[in-house]
């Protein structure tokens, strides 16, 4: 019971390079979104929803740029 929940923990809070993928995967669902319930699912799925925007055309014409303007200015 106490390795099951630890697993759980490891995937919720990962401590190393899968949490960058995550935290730019809420980034790019906030911007896109404006959802709670889209955050959490694109937060549990990470690397993969950004391969996704990435093939939709999400970060073409301009919109990584627009994405940093959003969050740092």
């Amino acid at each position: 019971m106490d390795n099951e929940i630890k697993e759980v923990r490891y995937y919720l809070v990962p401590g190393d390079w899968r949490m960058v993928y995550k935290v730019i995967a809420l980034l790019v669902s906030w911007y896109f979104n404006k959802s709670l319930l889209w955050l959490v699912i694109h937060y549990l799925f990470g690397w993969m929803y950004l391969v996704y925007v990435l093939l939709m055309g999400g970060f073409s014409n301009g919109n990584v740029g627009n994405m940093i303007n959003y969050y740092f200015n």
